[in-house]
């Protein structure tokens, strides 16, 4: 639990920096503490009561997903594998796309229940942050997000409100994408590529205007909104496609972390 004694500025600047890949290395400290800073800045507006906040957060050390999370899997004929990555330091999970030569539509949310409110009042914050990366360059027919999102469907571009980054086709390029119901804004390329079987970190920030800010390994990389949006919340939202091919690339999740207002 977040400790109710706030930090200063210099402490929660020093905290986020602190957490940064340092030259292509993974220099972190525990994802929670990371949440305790979020914590805390949050508790720094006027008004702002940080037991009126939620955190989740999970390293994925175990066998099992924590309850807030629940997998998703679309194959017919193949097995795809999503599971801890066994003897992982640290822990980490899984989506690996079997050999089989078939649509796979495989990821990880919240099974629908829709728990992370889009903040109202000056001051919350929703945030989505994850220690993720891709084994290798995709496929033209491969694709995967990291974020947030309401009711899933098999088809991305048809979920009605999202906010996260995909990476899609045979290339390394890193986008962001928001979608509110009436303004779908795609593709946007943040200029960071992934590198392959690297880790990188995605995070992003909605405030109480809407206003939706992208960050990869901890520096700017976009903007949009979901001011039109008819949602009050979202769900965590992770999903590895693959609409054919035998290819058996993965993604692997490090960490997840989540803070958001009640």
């Amino acid at each position: 639990m977040s400790s109710l004694i706030h930090m200063t500025d210099a402490v929660i600047e020093d905290t986020f920096n602190s957490s940064k890949p340092n030259n292509g290395t993974a220099k972190l400290i525990p994802a929670f503490q990371r949440i305790n800073a979020d914590l805390d800045r949050t508790a720094k507006f006027a008004n702002a009561d940080l037991l009126n906040h939620l955190a989740l957060v999970d390293d994925f050390c175990g066998t099992s997903l924590p309850t807030w999370l629940t997998s998703q899997d679309t194959s017919a004929a193949g097995a795809p594998t999503i599971a801890v990555v066994a003897d992982a330091v640290g822990g980490q999970w899984t989506l690996t796309h079997a050999s089989t030569d078939e649509a796979e539509l495989i990821g990880l949310n919240a099974g629908g229940n829709q728990y992370l409110k889009i903040p109202t009042v000056a001051g919350e914050v929703l945030i989505f942050e994850a220690r993720v990366k891709i084994s290798a360059q995709l496929t033209s027919v491969q694709r995967v997000v990291f974020g947030l999102a309401s009711d899933r469907n098999a088809d991305l571009d048809a979920i009605v409100t999202n906010a996260w980054i995909r990476c899609e086709g045979a290339n390394l390029n890193i986008y962001w994408e928001t979608d509110d119901g009436t303004t779908d804004d795609d593709d946007n390329d943040t200029g960071v590529n992934y590198v392959a079987d690297t880790f990188f970190i995605v995070r992003i920030e909605i405030d109480h205007t809407k206003a939706v800010s992208f960050f990869i390994n901890g520096a700017p990389a976009g903007s949009g909104t979901l001011a039109n949006t008819a949602a009050t919340a979202l769900q965590p939202f992770i999903e590895f496609q693959k609409d054919s091919g035998a290819t058996t690339n993965n993604v692997r999740i490090d960490w997840i972390a989540l803070t958001a207002p009640r």
